[in-house]
């Protein structure tokens, strides 16, 4: 049944031709603390969210919605930008938007070193510090309604202001703020965003393992006995008077000792390091003091009672779930192919990396449409570019001028991005290899102290862990393709044969190609 627009008035924000799947909005009315919206890539999540948030905000509440990237900011502003435009038509003066960022990217004159970011402005003792009037920059924003992150970069050079530190100050009023997911988990940046009553997070499957911070045992060792103090204060005076001494690297590490110390979460000792993870349940306690409701949303919210335990449990909550995961539509078209083929470890030696490129080339040769090669690791990755001589891309950048290029699940460009080679959108997306988390030490370690933290099995954690990490690799990776043009996902792994995807699965790959030339012809 269709859903009438009356009933979920935040839709008449969209305009017409954004398009949305209507049913997934129903999960934002919904009154539970803390709501999981799982639905398919493409499917218009970020665009409900922007609606949804100028629609509260026009209504007294204040929202912050969380992303990954900055490149998912400046989608997000893209939307909030088409949105305001169709309420000055309707007469509706639009609510403030202002984005909020890493100081890396938004310091006027940032540092080589990034690990001494923090410090920067009093070592630099940058004339602009203190420069934070935002009174003209409002203006300025609201006559000129920038698009970009780089848009509002501009506006407050050409108002003489500190870019970070001026919209950090502006976003204590406005009612919508766009900020990365540091935001939403350092206590510090949190707070600089004010009050609010809503926060929606995207691509909140990132959070299930929240890597805060990092340390060598030695470094960590090493810098305690130099300072003697765990003040943060005490410590920057250190870092800073290193710094200006010429005592660059001993500044650096103690830059990283400060943060490793201020960063949230459990610390767990893994061979010479010392790792901070916190866990998205701890985080959503957290939060949900200060704020009426948490929406987080993600393609791969899977398998969904894992989700729900991890980010919810003991809270009241409830899962909004766009049904199929691998869901052929008219734009996409989901294929596996078995053909003796696994990316398992006991089985990556040269002989199947040379198989996997030789599949490759042979679907690339004869369909001969844009493409990209996900893989389930960068040594992976490596060894496929070398075997076809594709490029390897794992940063997004503009402009690329192939025609296809070979990159790593869970990378950047398998998340939240519009792709494009040589102007054009991919159509063809190829998953060399279920992307299982690598078992290393580090991973199970985090799985043991996570067993612990909810009370679960171990065993049965990782396994789920494990399961959910890959389906969700290969959601957000399939997502690159069938956006606006027609586009095909190929799995290559015999693997596919024990999991429920639904998918079809292929044993003759001239059968795979004449069946993919005929769905991007048709």
């Amino acid at each position: 049944m269709r859903i009438k627009r009356e009933n979920l008035p935040f839709l008449n924000f969209i305009p017409r031709d954004m398009r949305v799947h209507e049913r997934i909005a129903e999960g934002f009315l919904k009154s539970s603390r803390v709501i999981l919206i799982r639905a398919i890539p493409g499917s218009g999540k970020t665009t409900l969210a922007v609606a949804f948030a100028f629609w509260r905000a026009l209504h007294g509440d204040r929202i912050a919605i969380f992303f990954r990237t900055r490149a998912e900011i400046d989608h997000a502003l893209g939307i909030s930008f088409r949105i305001a435009e169709k309420l000055i038509r309707d007469d509706i003066n639009p609510p403030l938007v202002i984005p909020v960022g890493g100081k890396e990217g938004l310091c006027r004159f940032p540092p080589n070193n990034p690990r001494i970011i923090k410090w920067w402005c009093k070592i630099l003792k940058c004339e602009y510090l203190r420069r934070r009037r935002t009174e003209d920059l409002v203006r300025m924003i609201r006559e000129s309604r920038p698009e970009s992150v780089r848009e509002f970069f501009i506006l407050a050079r050409e108002a003489k202001t500190c870019p970070y530190f001026a919209y950090q100050a502006i976003c204590k009023d406005a009612p919508i703020v766009l900020a990365t997911h540091p935001y939403l988990v350092n206590d510090e940046f949190f707070e600089r965003l004010g009050n609010r009553d809503i926060l929606i997070v995207d691509e909140a499957h990132n959070l299930v393992i929240n890597e805060t911070a990092c340390i060598r045992l030695e470094e960590y060792k090493d810098a305690k006995q130099m300072v003697r103090s765990d003040e943060p204060s005490e410590i920057a005076r250190y870092i800073i008077r290193f710094w200006r001494e010429g005592k660059k690297d001993t500044a650096a590490l103690l830059s990283t000792y400060e943060s490793f110390l201020s960063a949230p979460g459990y610390s767990i000792r893994i061979n010479d390091e010392i790792i901070k993870i916190l866990p998205p349940l701890r985080l959503m306690k957290q939060r949900l003091i200060s704020v009426r409701q948490i929406i987080l949303l993600s393609s791969s919210l899977f398998p969904s009672n894992l989700y729900k335990t991890l980010f919810s449990q003991d809270i009241d909550s409830e899962m909004i779930i766009h049904p199929g995961l691998f869901k052929k539509s008219k734009k996409r078209f989901y294929a596996g192919l078995v053909i003796g083929l696994s990316s398992r470890y006991s089985e990556r030696q040269s002989f199947v990396y040379k198989k996997y490129a030789e599949v490759i080339k042979t679907i690339l040769k004869y369909t001969r449409r844009p493409a990209i090669i996900f893989t389930p690791s960068h040594e992976f990755a490596e060894k496929i570019s070398s075997k076809t001589s594709l490029p390897l891309i794992t940063e997004m950048q503009d402009g690329l001028e192939h025609h296809a290029i070979v990159s790593v699940a869970r990378g950047r460009l398998a998340e939240g991005v519009d792709i494009q080679l040589r102007g054009e959108e991919p159509e063809l997306l190829i998953i060399a290899g279920l992307p299982y988390p690598e078992r290393d030490i580090r991973y199970l370690k985090i799985i043991e102290f996570y067993a612990k933290y909810y009370k679960l099995s171990t065993s049965g954690l990782l396994r789920s862990m494990e399961i959910g990490s890959m389906v969700s690799a290969l959601i957000q990776a399939s997502g690159r393709v069938g956006r606006k043009k027609k586009g095909v996902i190929i799995i290559i792994d015999d693997r596919l044969m024990n999991l429920n995807l639904r998918i079809p699965i292929y044993r003759d790959l001239a059968s795979l190609i004449r069946d993919t030339l005929k769905f991007l012809q048709s």
